[in-house]
């Protein structure tokens, strides 16, 4: 498969849709952080305090990325399907198990990328305007989970992309999708968990990324992270991959 990754990485780094995305996700921390800064210099009383380090474990959702991570990973997965290029890679002997591997590995990558070069800009300007600050209680642990969370919402976006093959049903879903997940679980927290200390919307992503942006994160939130998210990954694989080989070309 060695030819057929550096076909694939090719494709990433020469793809104009990978940079322009990547400007994107950038500019929108800049604006978000910049726009704190202003806000809190008009009116420092009602503004949350912040720092580098807290922008750095805010860097997830600082600019939307995950939207712009599922756009990414919609856009090169499905690519080759709606080319039709993915006829001539069978063509040439790789199997369906083999396109599966080198794209999941390939968009993982490009996630990797993302999400470390905007934790770089968070933690840049964020310093730069605010401070370096302080770290909390198992503080490297949190951003380590953080960025593990980063890796379980890539998963899922591949699945999507994998399973759908289409730029715009994918996107569409990829956006959407975790919204519609999350507003499930709140109303099922507003039914059955009301006034208890235990949420179903605690165990979806956003809802992990709350707990661990918290000044203070405790070992076991970091635990049930690590766990919750090694679930949503496996099912994603599993699901997908099945998909992937029934499914015509």
């Amino acid at each position: 498969m060695t030819n057929l990754f550096r076909l694939q990485f090719r494709r990433l780094f020469k793809s104009k849709s990978f940079y322009i995305l990547l400007a994107i996700s950038v500019l929108a921390i800049i604006i978000s952080i910049s726009s704190i800064k202003a806000i809190s210099s008009f009116y420092p009383d009602i503004t949350e305090p912040t720092n580098g380090l807290t922008e750095l474990k805010k860097g997830f959702g600082n600019g939307m990325l995950s939207i712009i991570l599922g756009i990414m990973v919609s856009l090169f997965v499905c690519e080759d399907f709606m080319q039709e290029t993915i006829k001539n890679i069978y063509a040439k002997g790789y199997s369906r198990k083999d396109v599966y591997i080198v794209d999941y590995v390939v968009t993982l990558v490009e996630t990797c990328i993302i999400v470390l070069l905007d934790d770089i800009v968070s933690l840049g300007f964020g310093s730069a305007f605010f401070g370096l600050g302080t770290a909390g209680s198992n503080y490297f642990l949190s951003i380590l989970a953080t960025f593990f969370m980063a890796l379980v919402y890539h998963s899922i976006f591949f699945a999507i992309a994998i399973s759908i093959r289409r730029n715009g049903g994918s996107i569409a879903i990829c956006i959407i999708g975790p919204l519609v997940i999350e507003l499930i679980l709140l109303f099922i927290d507003s039914l059955m968990f009301k006034g208890k200390n235990t949420n179903a919307s605690t165990y979806w992503i956003d809802g992990r990324l709350t707990i661990l942006g918290a000044y203070n994160v405790e070992l076991i939130e970091i635990g049930i992270t690590f766990l919750v998210g090694a679930l949503y990954i496996m099912a994603a694989i599993f699901i997908s991959y099945l998909i992937n080989e029934k499914k015509e070309s």
